[in-house]
């Protein structure tokens, strides 16, 4: 192989794993309880998220949560119970998040890749009183569909796609914002618990349905 040829391979792998590996990093910045003081994490990578939390028992003492960087298969598993993921009416809520920021995560496994909320991802979590959805560009299947601690539902201007029952069944919900100046492909988005069968497009530079 050419010499030139073989350095200019060299130097595109090493350029790749450099974006790999940068893109691995995830950050958090949380809030335990009431207490006014939030806690910024060392950088670590993707699949850290109850070592950089302090363990899972510290992280179902979290109230605020600001993710930066990419969320796997377990950081997600771990969101979900720090939520109060649950399955059914009546069973056990153990975490205590209720607010969550994902402006500046990205979702990073097989099928789920990118600013895509993942269908069913925050599904059944009966803690969420608010989620920060700023830079996210779909929003997947029953991605919030049962959380009932929801009081307001925003979406930023850079959500292009709702899909079917995003948001079904979210009872406490009393507004909706749309901050968009494009049209949104939104399915089952409609009256306050956007949870009925009709397929719509909503075109607003800030619309509010109360």
């Amino acid at each position: 192989m050419n010499r030139r040829i073989y350095k200019m391979l060299l130097f595109c792998m090493v350029s790749m794993l450099s974006v790999f590996v940068h893109a691995a990093e995830l950050q958090v910045t949380y809030q335990i309880g009431n207490a006014t003081e939030t806690v910024t994490s060392e950088v670590s990578t993707e699949g850290s998220l109850a070592t950089l939390l302090g363990g899972e028992d510290n992280a179902m003492k979290v109230t605020q949560l600001s993710v930066k960087g990419n969320l796997n298969f377990a950081d997600i598993g771990l969101l979900k119970k720090m939520a109060g993921r649950t399955e059914k009416t009546g069973s056990e809520v153990t975490g205590s998040l209720k607010s969550l920021n994902l402006s500046e995560a990205t979702f990073f496994f097989a099928m789920a890749a990118g600013k895509m909320v993942p269908s069913n991802m925050f599904q059944y979590c009966r803690n969420l009183q608010h989620v920060d959805l700023d830079g996210m560009t779909e929003i997947g299947i029953q991605a919030f569909a049962d959380c009932t601690a929801l009081t307001d539902i925003s979406i930023p201007a850079s959500v292009t796609k709702i899909h079917e029952g995003a948001f079904a069944n979210t009872t406490a919900v009393t507004k909706v914002f749309v901050h968009s100046g494009k049209q949104i492909d939104a399915r089952y988005y409609d009256n306050v618990k956007l949870n009925c069968s009709m397929t719509r497009k909503y075109s607003s530079k800030r619309s509010e349905f109360l």
